[in-house]
């Protein structure tokens, strides 16, 4: 219990030594505890921040590389050249030109 109150004390007489600095007009040389704390946890945030913007930016090219290579495989799968297209509804484009099923709807 007595920790506590010396932990008190000494950051009242810290915060009067800080006053005392600012009322005379002299530069402090270190900033307080607490903003020196506040600066740690913004910095931690960024860190944390940045790990996970890196992770996020990883599973992307992940599945854009997943996305290429199913891709890869049905262009070899039915034979097609980088003149052909894959519509959105699974046509298949010869050329850039739309092709037909066997019984003539497109």
């Amino acid at each position: 219990m007595s920790k506590n109150k010396t932990t008190t004390v000494q950051s009242t007489e810290d915060l009067v030594t800080s006053a005392q600095e600012v009322l005379t007009n002299k530069k402090p040389s270190r900033i307080d505890e607490i903003d020196r704390m506040a600066m740690e946890i913004a910095k931690t945030t960024k860190k944390a921040a940045e790990s996970e913007a890196g992770k996020a930016l990883a599973q992307n090219e992940t599945a854009t590389l997943n996305y290429r290579y199913v891709i890869l495989q049905i262009y070899m799968k039915y034979g097609l050249s980088s003149n052909d297209a894959l519509g959105e509804d699974g046509n298949i484009i010869y050329n850039g030109n739309v092709s037909t099923t066997n019984d003539g709807r497109k």
